[in-house]
């Protein structure tokens, strides 16, 4: 998607899974007005990722596309050379480039005829806890197969330390 920055026009990756506006370095250069960055002191921190991106600055910036244009944005500008322009969620909404479809979510489909048929027709299958009475299964197991034990399931608790203290670095 290509979307006027400060009267540039700057090609961007709609992400509807991030919050942020984000623009690399090498982008922020080639604008023709470049708007006064200021300090943050957000920490983005991409997904997958335990580090968060070096940021230059942010600046407030009008964002249009096409006869739509968003109320002043936010913009981080990231340290990394040629890594790519992210649009977010939000700004997309209000541009007009996405519109979340919230009555598919909460559609509710019609049973046909033939299902409800099925299910009448065996309804001892449908009911019940599923319990298999008068019937014997057979294992085939192998007797020359050596048993192996399994190991124990981990616990957790080192884990849950990390997540609390990445939690904390993020807010």
């Amino acid at each position: 998607v290509t979307v006027k920055i400060a009267r540039s026009r700057v090609k961007m990756i709609l992400d509807t899974g991030t919050k942020r506006n984000i623009i690399d370095l090498d982008t922020y250069q080639k604008l023709r007005r470049k708007p006064q960055t200021y300090k943050s002191k957000v920490k983005l921190i991409p997904y997958g990722c335990i580090r968060p991106l070096p940021i230059v600055g942010k600046f407030n910036a009008n964002l249009k596309f096409a006869n739509q244009e968003a109320p002043e944005s936010e913009v981080f500008v990231v340290d990394k050379m040629n890594a790519g322009n992210l649009l977010s969620r939000q700004t997309a909404i209000d541009l007009g480039l996405y519109k979340p479809n919230v009555a598919s979510i909460n559609e509710v489909r019609e049973e046909r005829e033939e299902i409800q048929d099925l299910i009448t027709q065996f309804q001892d299958s449908f009911t019940g806890l599923g319990k298999l009475t008068d019937f014997k299964v057979q294992l085939h197991v192998d007797s020359n197969a050596k048993p192996v034990a399994q190991p124990h399931r981990r616990n957790l608790t080192l884990n849950k330390k990390k997540y609390e203290f990445m939690k904390k670095e993020i807010e």
